[in-house]
């Protein structure tokens, strides 16, 4: 959902990926008529900046 013409600048060492513990789920379900087994896995996980002050962001950028 990241606004169209918008550009966010930061270093690697501001971003971080925060996973919830207990977030993973997985679900193993027995498909014969496929001749398979379908595997379903899901997880709460949260990119976040860390700091604000280390961001530049710029508006209404258009590619020529």
């Amino acid at each position: 959902f990241f606004p169209e013409g918008t550009i966010l600048v930061t270093t690697l060492a501001n971003l971080s990926i925060y996973v919830q513990e207990g977030g993973r789920r997985r679900y193993l379900k027995d498909e014969p008529e496929y001749d398979r087994i379908a595997d379903y896995q899901s997880s709460n996980d949260a990119y976040v900046i860390e700091d604000f002050g280390l961001v530049a962001l710029a508006e209404h950028v258009e590619a020529v």
